[in-house]
């Protein structure tokens, strides 16, 4: 029904009721008719007032200054809270459409429509699967346990980058009741062993698939820090594009392009002869022009490189030579993906290369979905992604929040993400990333002016510095800021639970090994050492001894 309709329907119905009012009592109906004029007359001047920008900024500032410059129980519940997430649950999970609110109620967790941010008295500040964050905190400040939390939380599948074994030894044995777990550890960090092969030239026949693996590999390396040379950036990416496409035809490896790569001069005609089976003529083009630039050359070859560093390590090539991992049955399997790797290490291409062939594969796998979003969200945490996994951040979360995939990035301070994004960039990625987390001990000027600045200046830049142990201020989208404690994987009972067991485990082997050893002492003493004859020297006594048993028994 329009507004025209309803307002045609009241106005119908007051008339009625005057008429009849008229009829009856006069008088009653007169002084009823100029109350309720009185009364409509201050009401609409009321909103009018109350709808002006001054009367807006003017209520803006007394409730901040009312509660400290923080968001109360009432903006908390109705913006960020299970109540918000309830609300919008149809819309986050296309698959509840058709059912009654009771049952989306009480058969869908609230886990699978968001994660837990911040606690404030009693109540949760919430996120949803479609809003991305940021959490700012460094070494020992509670980054990794937050971040273990909404691993924990996560809805469907899930891909983890970490820089030690912390996060795959706090939530590894919880996921894997709830699918597949994988490791692909290229740096061997922690000792930990790959039980996933990547091979790097997978799907490269499809030019496309060649030239994204080739941008992000070359998105992890030096040069593409911040952006400054973006015009090599790109002419290094067309020409290893190029390369792999023909190494993923003719059946070599990235050995042969990294040996292409070093000399060009002799790959030219290995390389154009098998591009010109290519189903897209295109990229044979951008190998002849890489073959013909002269003296430029030699700078493309130096920005590809160091994108191929990780050849020289043996352990990281064993990872990138086999494997074919298909992303749409470890999205259906709500599997666990974690990729370990040395900060500021020579493998960050190759986890950069693994985590962007997962992420752009789940968005075509959700574009030909009903809504276009994943039924089970993905979620990337992506703990010191500035340092083992800088993929486009910045123009991904523009969009990926609307098809269910979810990014929850871990860095230091605001200067990080700076220094690799460009201070365009990252404001880009601070403005597309709904919810942003910073812990205390931050002592960055710059980042720490930002906050003070994006709490309107009620919350100071020592403040914020000085925040306790294992507490953080919260900047979430239509709310003031919220101070309070997240929620840590070691608080949760789950957590608790499984680490109870697993000692429980542990003791029982312990003791299981403690009563069986004196058993197999026992049975070890009283078992004849037995030497074969052959090891004995020939003519020995004990050869003589064999053969006078045999002569007297007749056995011969």
């Amino acid at each position: 029904m329009t507004k025209h309709k309803r307002f045609a329907i009241a106005a119908g119905i007051i008339i009625v009721a005057v008429l009849v009012g008229w009829f009856t009592y006069p008088l009653a109906t007169i002084l009823t008719a100029l109350l309720l004029t009185l009364a409509g007359g201050y009401g609409a001047l009321w909103r009018h007032r109350r709808a002006g920008s001054a009367a807006l900024v003017r209520r803006w500032t007394d409730r901040a200054k009312k509660h400290h410059g923080v968001a109360n129980y009432w903006t908390i519940l109705r913006v960020s809270s299970w109540w918000t997430l309830r609300r919008r649950a149809r819309v986050l999970r296309p698959s509840l459409n058709g059912q009654t609110w009771w049952a989306r109620w009480r058969q869908t967790p609230i886990t699978e429509l968001g994660t837990r941010v911040i606690r404030s008295g009693w109540l949760w500040v919430m996120s949803s699967v479609e809003e991305h964050g940021i959490t700012l905190g460094g070494p020992r400040q509670g980054k990794s346990g937050r971040l273990a939390s909404v691993i924990l939380d996560a809805p469907g599948a899930a891909l983890v980058t970490s820089t030690g074994g912390d996060l795959v030894r706090n939530t590894a044995q919880l996921r894997s009741e709830g699918g597949p777990v994988y490791v692909f550890n290229p740096s061997n960090v922690g000792g930990l062993e790959s039980t996933l092969g990547f091979n790097v030239l997978d799907g490269c026949e499809n030019p496309r698939t060649a030239g994204e693996r080739a941008a992000d590999l070359l998105s992890a390396t030096p040069l593409a820090q911040g952006h400054k040379e973006q015009e090599w950036i790109e002419r290094a990416t067309e020409a290893l594009g190029a390369f792999m496409h023909a190494a993923a035809l003719g059946g070599k490896t990235m050995h042969h392009v990294q040996r292409w790569v070093a000399d060009p001069d002799a790959a030219i005609e290995t390389v154009l002869g098998i591009l010109r089976d290519s189903p897209e003529p295109t990229i044979g083009f951008h190998a002849l022009q890489f073959f013909k630039l002269g003296r430029p050359q030699s700078s493309v070859c130096m920005t590809i490189t160091p994108a191929l560093r990780w050849l020289a390590d043996p352990v990281a090539v064993a990872c990138a030579s086999w494997g074919s991992f298909d992303v749409e049955q470890f999205l259906a399997q709500r599997g666990t993906i974690y990729l370990l790797a040395e900060k500021d290490g020579p493998v960050a291409p190759l986890i950069t290369a693994l985590a962007g062939h997962i992420t752009r594969t789940a968005r075509r796998v959700a574009d030909q979905q009903d809504y276009e979003r994943l039924e089970a969200a993905l979620t990337l945490v992506l703990d010191e992604a500035p340092s083992i996994c800088p993929l486009p951040l910045p123009a991904w979360t523009a969009d990926s929040g609307k098809r269910n995939i979810t990014l929850h990035i871990g860095a230091q301070s605001l200067s990080q993400l700076y220094d690799r994004w460009g201070e365009k960039s990252a404001g880009t990625l601070l403005t597309n990333c709904a919810t942003v987390m910073v812990f205390g001990g931050t002592k960055d000027p710059a980042g720490l002016n930002s906050f003070s600045t994006l709490a309107g200046g009620l919350l100071t830049p020592s403040q914020i510095q000085q925040l306790p142990p294992l507490h953080a201020v919260v900047f979430r989208n239509g709310m003031l800021p919220v101070v309070g404690r997240p929620q840590m994987v070691w608080h949760r009972a789950d957590h608790k639970a499984a680490t109870r067991k697993a000692a429980w485990d542990s003791r029982v082997a312990k003791l299981g090994a403690i009563c069986r050893a004196p058993f197999a002492r026992a049975i070890a003493a009283r078992r004849p050492v037995r030497q074969p004859i052959a090891a004995l020297p020939a003519g020995g006594t004990a050869v003589r001894e064999h053969e006078q048993l045999v002569e007297q028994h007749g056995l011969r």
